[in-house]
């Protein structure tokens, strides 16, 4: 039960999901960020559009990318 298990996790946490991925549904996203509603810590639900399970495309890979190097960016500047 992943989203039980992300409850208790104290850190940040982003999460980036495909509005279009069939393998592993945007609810499921949906739920893990619900799951963090009470975390102090940040929780962050991005949905990039169009992308599928892989990010074939390669705008939405590059979006993947940007999202991740930012917030790594941010977690790390802060230490």
């Amino acid at each position: 039960h992943p989203a039980e298990e992300l409850k208790g996790y104290p850190g940040p946490v982003l999460i980036v999901h495909g509005s279009e991925d069939a393998t592993c549904p945007p609810s499921e996203a949906r739920t893990y960020h619900a799951a963090r509603a009470d975390s102090p810590a940040e929780t962050r639900l991005e949905i990039v559009e169009g992308a599928d399970h892989t990010y074939s495309n390669l705008e939405q890979t590059e979006t993947l990318c940007r999202l991740l190097e930012e917030f790594f960016r941010r977690r790390l500047a802060a230490r």
